[in-house]
């Protein structure tokens, strides 16, 4: 049990507000909420001043372009990278803004950078101005896929057409992890998860979680060197359960955000090492509701968690956000 595990009876629920990376995003998210939201719509168009301060592009064009749907490939990092900070940091601020208040952030992948600015660790300038760098500098690694595997993890270490072809990008739960392969090895991994395994190709065409990223590593960590607060230690506000290592951590500096989408996502292991036993209301502010589904894997029924996801791709996003606002004040 970690030092900032509340214990909590099932009608006093600890909020944990967790944050999504690359894969959960899409051309149109909360597109509902944009038109019928007015904080988040706001919160939006300040954010993308913000974006087109640094790098002269419009961040809200791009997601929202007409000449686009849900169902269309969105893989440019320089536009993925900014849409996911934004979308998510809009939902969560606008969730607080109605008085849902997170007592734990949990980030996995490139969500530490929206998680950091909630958790009051950055300013969301300094969030998203290095999540576009980021995006910049990982122009300079190759292309690469990424794809999740319904079966036991064992699989990956028992199977040399899946070891030595791919890396291992994240275990969810049980039966669900993730690999990162290059573009060259992307049929032989198919032909074999094909013939007996559920697999899905993620909407992702950098190799994030493995060691294809390198190459951009010194890029990201020079653009930090150069700005003063990138590097210094920033007290959080409100603790974050991290899925590199699974500890939770009131202290970061930026250069964890490299961590964070180079090291294996390690979510499984997070929830299990974040008192599973004790009560919490579990709320996804990522565009896809993704790590909700993870956490029904995740957790003890017997421990009565509240699973709240927001978004996803079929509307109805303004509903669940208030279903999400009501349930936090209903039960505590």
């Amino acid at each position: 049990m970690n030092q900032y595990a509340l214990s909590q009876d099932s009608n006093n629920l600890a909020t944990v507000f967790m944050f999504s990376g690359q894969g959960s995003h899409y051309y149109h998210m909360a597109s509902d909420l944009f038109e019928q939201h007015r904080f988040f719509r706001k919160t939006l168009f300040e954010l993308d001043e913000i974006a087109h301060s640094v790098n002269g592009k419009s961040v809200l064009r791009e997601i929202y372009s007409r000449e686009k749907t849900a169902k269309d490939w969105f893989d440019a990092t320089v536009y993925t990278h900014p849409a996911i900070v934004m979308v998510e940091y809009a939902l969560a601020k606008t969730l607080m803004q109605e008085g849902v208040i997170p007592d734990y952030v949990l980030s996995t992948s490139m969500g530490s950078f929206a998680a950091l600015a909630v958790s009051g660790a950055f300013s969301i300038e300094q969030a998203l101005t290095a999540s576009i760098k980021q995006a910049e500098a990982l122009e300079h690694s190759g292309l690469g896929v990424m794809m999740a595997i319904v079966e036991d993890i064992q699989l990956f270490h028992d199977t040399p057409e899946l070891h030595e072809n791919s890396f291992l990008g994240g275990v969810n739960f049980d039966n669900h992890f993730v690999v990162t392969s290059t573009s060259q090895n992307v049929d032989a991994l198919e032909a074999f998860l094909h013939k007996k395994y559920k697999y899905q190709l993620l909407n992702i065409t950098t190799p994030f979680h493995s060691p294809l990223i390198d190459p951009s590593e010194p890029l990201f960590k020079s653009y930090l060197q150069d700005t003063n607060w990138a590097m210094s230690k920033r007290q959080a506000d409100i603790p974050m359960i991290c899925c590199i290592d699974g500890d939770v951590k009131t202290e970061f500096d930026m250069a964890y955000t490299w961590d964070a989408v180079r090291q294996p996502i390690m979510f499984q292991k997070a929830i299990q090492n974040f008192n599973p036993q004790g009560h919490f209301r579990y709320v996804d502010v990522g565009p896809s509701g993704t790590l909700a589904a993870f956490i029904k894997y995740n957790v003890s029924r017997d421990s009565a968690p509240q699973i709240l996801p927001i978004l996803g791709p079929r509307g109805s996003n303004e509903k669940r956000l208030q279903a999400a606002i009501d349930g936090y004040f209903q039960r505590g």
